[in-house]
């Protein structure tokens, strides 16, 4: 929803950017925003959620390991790109190995989308061609075999490979 003074939040004075369950997780956490904030004086959303990622790894480590999305998606409005990323991969293979093959799906396209705002780099590539070939096997799942998506997912990988994104392998 819209950026706005939530009710479910006036409590704490939080200042509403995603969510209400947001909100009640940062009332769990006994979290205050700064005086500034209940004057009207809200930050942009990018710190905002920063402090909420950085927040959730310092008082809830578990969390990066049981449900990396919830951080991927803060880190990625937090503009810290490459952090999410790396969650949106590893949540993405989390649900694959579930078979929750539209999660993954989604997680995987996520990180993709996110990777494509870097600048263009080898590592990028390679990144790149990790979360492809990854994201194969949901896509088979949900489209089949034969889909054009299908078609479409393994000839970005394929790209990827022949580019050069994996030295040494073939894709």
């Amino acid at each position: 929803g819209p950026i706005g003074y939530s009710s479910t939040c006036a409590a704490t004075g939080v200042f509403r950017v995603a969510s209400n369950r947001a909100c009640r997780l940062l009332r769990t956490l006994k979290w205050s925003p700064p005086r500034k904030w209940k004057r009207g004086i809200a930050p942009t959303a990018p710190p905002l959620h920063r402090q909420i990622a950085e927040t959730l790894v310092e008082r809830f480590p578990e969390t990066e390991r049981s449900q990396p999305e919830i951080l991927a998606h803060h880190f990625a409005l937090g503009g810290e790109a490459q952090q999410a990323i790396d969650l949106w991969t590893e949540a993405g293979r989390r649900a694959a190995q579930r078979s929750a093959d539209a999660e993954a799906l989604n997680h995987f396209e996520s990180a993709l989308d996110l990777l494509h705002t870097l600048p263009a780099a080898p590592e990028r590539d390679h990144q790149a061609l990790s979360i492809r070939v990854a994201l194969l096997t949901p896509v088979i799942a949900i489209k089949g075999y034969a889909s054009p998506e299908t078609a479409s997912a393994v000839a970005a990988a394929r790209a990827l490979s022949e580019k050069g994104a994996a030295p040494g392998s073939f894709f």
